[in-house]
């Protein structure tokens, strides 16, 4: 009886030449690398998360003895030897949808029984950053100092920055100082913003950016009113000699007028007016809660 025999004392070759250990991927990534062996058998590829002991697969063998259906699989009967790959993609993995760090295997074994695992560490990132503008709210009215307050933060976070830009025109947008850009906060101050001179409407820009260069951003429109009212009485003049009931009409402007308030008092230490209390206290006249009094009328 003559039995023919295979000799196998090549070592198996097994290496992830891509992703790099502790290389960011996202969305799908190619896997290229060597499976190589005199008699390879098969080789698979797994991947887990590094806090959980569970592999799931990328490539596995198909488990029969005919020719696999799946796609990149390498399937064999038990004297077939399967085609040896050398920097060569392996396999394309689709990340899973949780940010974190995992783990790749790749797995080589020959008709011998011969085997050789290798792994790399890699940080998956396919969610994007968080970038959230708590205070001011939409449609605010400010003046003068303001603080930003807001949340920005990712797994893999990079930085943040905020600006601002006049709606009313395509003004570029300004730089706004922010407190400690590189680390991410939750419901914190970001910024403080010295508002601009001129009133009018404004928008907040806040951007996110993690490591893998995904941008969030927020956008909150406010009203800056840094300029007190202008406010006029043309009528009675100033020094007028008056009785009776007269009119009293004047002026307002402001962008966004809240409230008014006419009031009247006599001149302290005046010989021609008799007052019961103290004379310096104002009397109300009138007095108006809308945007829409523009001019004082009273009598």
């Amino acid at each position: 009886t003559v039995v023919d025999l295979v000799i196998d004392v090549s070592e198996v070759k097994a290496q992830i030449i891509s992703p790099q250990p502790n290389q960011m991927v996202s969305d799908t990534v190619e896997i290229i690398g060597t499976a190589s062996d005199e008699n390879l058998q098969h080789f698979q590829i797994e991947y887990r998360a590094v806090d959980t002991p569970l592999w799931q697969s990328i490539l596995a063998p198909d488990p029969g003895d005919g020719p696999s259906s799946q796609s990149f699989a390498v399937s064999l009967t038990k004297l077939e030897r399967a085609t040896s790959k050398v920097n060569q993609s392996l396999a394309t993995w689709i990340t899973p949808p949780t940010d974190g760090t995992y783990e790749i295997r790749l797995t080589v074994i020959d008709l011998a029984g011969k085997s050789k695992a290798v792994s790399v560490p890699v940080l998956v990132d396919n969610l994007p950053p968080k970038a959230e503008i708590l205070t001011p709210r939409s449609e605010a009215i400010l003046g003068e100092e303001t603080p930003i307050t807001g949340s920005v933060n990712d797994d893999h976070f990079s930085r943040f920055q905020l600006d601002y830009h006049a709606r009313s025109s395509d003004a570029d947008w300004q730089p706004i100082s922010v407190i400690d850009p590189t680390l991410p906060k939750e419901a914190n101050l970001l910024g403080i913003w010295q508002l601009p001179r001129v009133d009018g409407q404004y928008q907040i820009r806040l951007q996110a950016k993690d490591q893998y260069g995904r941008v969030t951003i927020q956008t909150v429109s406010i009203m800056a009113d840094n300029r007190a009212p202008v406010v006029e009485i043309t009528v009675p003049a100033a020094g007028a000699i008056i009785s009776g009931k007269i009119p009293i009409l004047g002026s307002i402007t402001d962008l966004y007028l809240d409230q008014f308030e006419l009031k009247v008092r006599p001149v302290e230490n005046s010989p021609s007016i008799l007052t019961e209390g103290n004379s310096a206290d104002w009397q109300l006249i009138q007095r108006g809660t809308t945007v829409s009094y523009t001019h004082l009328r009273a009598h």
